[in-house]
């Protein structure tokens, strides 16, 4: 337990502090996609149906971002 912690010290701080300065994003970055709880339910269908990964659930207007490649398929759909 002592060579543990003796090692920990030893080793000093792994991590940085986050940056001053501002992160620029690519122009192409859309965002976080998320589905608009007021959007019409045959459009949601219409952007689940056409999801390559099926990442979309129309029955709960959610999208699991785990399986979302952000391809911007449902964005073009859906008209923004």
């Amino acid at each position: 337990m002592l060579k543990v912690i003796k090692n920990r010290f030893e080793q000093g701080h792994r991590t940085t502090k986050y940056p001053e300065e501002k992160i620029n994003l690519y122009k192409r970055f859309r965002g976080l996609p998320t589905v608009d709880p007021d959007c019409d339910p045959a459009v949601v269908q219409q952007c689940a149906e056409a999801c390559p990964q099926e990442a979309i659930d129309s029955a709960s207007c959610r999208i699991d971002l785990g399986k979302c490649v952000f391809c911007g398929l449902c964005e073009t759909l859906s008209e923004g």
